[in-house]
């Protein structure tokens, strides 16, 4: 997707999920940053999303992330993550919500 990326991981409970995000961001940026692919990469938004799933459901996830580029012609990421914030029981209202 060009706006935003799904990422499925099991993290330990040793590592903080804003410190995992932190160090995926820093090690594929500076990855991007030095390819000359990607001439243009100015770097990764503030912030993040992350959501919770059961060990049961994962075979969903992968499927929906396999299928998001299909997934998002009839849904944009913004009007599914508001949906998906409201869902959680998440206001969608800042700081949550991109602007």
């Amino acid at each position: 997707m060009p706006d935003h990326i799904h990422i499925l991981v099991d993290i330990p409970a040793s590592i903080s999920v804003s410190n995992f995000i932190k160090a995926i961001k820093r090690e594929s940026s500076y990855l991007l940053k030095t390819n000359s692919h990607f001439p243009k990469w100015n770097g990764w938004q503030e912030g993040y999303g992350a959501f919770t799933y059961s060990t049961k459901e994962i075979p969903a996830v992968k499927q929906y992330i396999i299928n998001q580029k299909e997934h998002h012609q009839s849904l944009s990421f913004i009007d599914e993550y508001r949906q998906w914030l409201i869902e959680m029981g998440v206001s969608p209202d800042e700081p949550y919500f991109p602007k």
